[in-house]
């Protein structure tokens, strides 16, 4: 065990098996209808049998075809993935985070030294096979001992909400029936609802409203407000900042 005061996990894929269930998704939020929730149940169906063989480059074909043939051919390129609000071109404010990222506080803050930054074409396709492999056993070894805060912008359809709290629901861990048998809390930061959270014994989710798959960018205040009470808080209570109303 290390001195960890908890983790947080945005808009992450920890389960493909569970988390790639995009037909359903899709189609409760009126994107697809009936034909496309069929076809893209065909496509995750051999997905899953890819997962089970361990063929992660036919895994990987599979799931590409989820955000890009199918979602093209059903919904259209102009429904951003990352925030279905938006168009994929919209922008709330203009995004500076690549030269904050290498400004000399944040490279001190972060260990980096005078490291280039890396384009994020490079980490995704060298990560583009992990992507299909569970780390859910890692998951369930890390709450037995550290806190744990999953949070999802509601928005997001890369990393949906829904099909994150199907993962969180599938795991197998002491505290599970806990977890399931928690209430849900409104959130909320002055007039605003924030978004909603649960959780206790280590497991918390966290739904940030008007937000999509870049969450401190959609929502920088509420973030960081979410991310100082991760960082201030105690193992037993991750979530101490958030008011809830």
């Amino acid at each position: 065990k290390i001195n960890l005061a908890a983790m947080a996990i945005g808009n992450g894929i920890s389960d493909a098996k569970t988390q790639f269930d995009y037909g359903n998704y899709l189609y409760y939020l009126g994107l697809i209808d009936d034909a496309g929730k069929n076809d893209y149940k065909r496509f995750y169906n051999t997905f899953l049998a890819a997962v089970e063989d361990e063929s992660w480059t036919e895994a990987y074909i599979f799931k590409s075809t989820f955000l890009g043939y199918l979602y093209k051919k059903y919904i259209s390129r102009r429904v951003s993935v990352y925030n279905y609000y938006y168009l994929p071109d919209d922008s709330k404010e203009p995004q500076t985070w690549n030269e904050f990222i290498q400004s000399s506080k944040a490279r001190k803050s972060l260990h980096v030294g005078s490291l280039p930054i890396q384009e994020e074409g490079i980490v995704y396709t060298s990560l583009a096979f992990d992507i299909a492999q569970s780390v859910k056993p890692w998951v369930e070894e890390l709450l037995e001992v550290y806190p744990i805060v999953f949070y999802n912008g509601q928005l997001d359809i890369i990393c949906g909400y829904p099909m994150m709290i199907k993962f969180l629901r599938s795991l197998n861990w002491s505290g599970q029936s806990q977890y399931l048998n928690a209430t849900r809390t409104k959130w909320c930061e002055g007039e605003e609802l924030a978004g909603y959270y649960k959780g206790v014994h280590n497991l918390y989710d966290v739904l940030v409203r008007d937000a999509g798959h870049m969450v401190p960018a959609d929502q920088p205040l509420w973030a960081y407000t979410l991310m100082n009470s991760i960082t201030s808080g105690t193992p037993d209570n991750p979530l101490h900042a958030l008011t809830p109303c």
